[in-house]
């Protein structure tokens, strides 16, 4: 159970919180980050449906986040370009 005090000092930093963004400044920061961080999560999460990681360790959790921000990146440039995702693909060719 939580202490009083903690309780108090939480309720006082959430009144901080909302003062701050009621502020011109604060709507600018809020409207700034719907445009620009909101959306790339909301595509990730659930149109590409990931919701958790499916490997374990940094280095492949790390790979595989790579993985979704390219095929993120490379649905941008097709949609700026007006083509279909899979032709901005290269073919890899053995030399």
């Amino acid at each position: 159970m939580r202490a009083i005090g903690e309780i108090t000092s939480i309720i006082g930093r959430v009144g901080e919180t909302q003062s701050s963004i009621a502020s011109a400044a604060g709507k600018h920061m809020i409207a700034a980050r719907f445009a620009t961080v909101e959306p790339v999560f909301g595509n990730l999460r659930h149109n590409k449906r990931l919701t958790r990681f499916t490997l374990r360790g940094r280095a492949k959790v790390d790979g595989q986040w790579k993985r979704y921000c390219i095929m993120h990146n490379i649905e941008k440039l097709a949609q700026a370009l007006e083509v279909e995702p899979w032709t901005l693909l290269v073919p890899v060719t053995g030399q």
